[in-house]
């Protein structure tokens, strides 16, 4: 089975691809323009992929104190976004919230938690994702971790 985990966004949608619960592939796609030429370009892109399920980030809104200054109508056009890779296979999509599975870590604990939920073979994927993408390589971690979830593999306080 093909799995495609997602962490979407509008500039920089990381995802990670596992076939038969072991992860082979993760990046980043980077988008630009507005937020109708980014789903545009992301509908292009995945017109091109292929996979059997998908577990999707969806964004929420958590009042003030979570939004960080942010407008939260811009989480609308991340939640158009995370529509993108839901389509091509809806029966096979589980949709979770990012304080379902990683509470409010910050990204060097999503970090942690990641590496040590990998096995060695994986550990070079994630190894390769951070020297392809750099600063950007946390979204893609995002979506390993939601993969590792979706599998029951790693999660918040341990328990997915």
């Amino acid at each position: 089975m093909k799995l495609l985990a997602v962490d979407p966004s509008l500039r920089a949608t990381g995802w990670a691809m596992f076939i038969d619960g072991v992860l082979v592939r993760a990046g980043v796609l980077e988008l630009g323009g507005t937020p109708e030429e980014a789903i545009r370009e992301m509908h292009k892109v995945v017109g091109e992929w292929s996979w059997d399920a998908a577990v999707v980030e969806f964004p929420r809104i958590y009042g003030h104190k979570g939004s960080k200054g942010a407008d939260p109508n811009d989480l609308l056009w991340v939640a158009a976004a995370a529509s993108v890779f839901m389509r091509p296979c809806w029966a096979g999509t589980r949709v979770v919230n990012p304080s379902d599975w990683k509470g409010q870590a910050k990204k060097e604990k999503t970090l942690r938690l990641v590496e040590h939920s990998l096995l060695p073979v994986e550990l070079v994927v994630l190894r390769q994702l951070q020297t392809e993408f750099g600063y950007l390589a946390h979204n893609g971690v995002d979506a390993i971790g939601l993969g590792l979830y979706y599998l029951n593999r790693a999660g918040k306080k341990g328990t997915p």
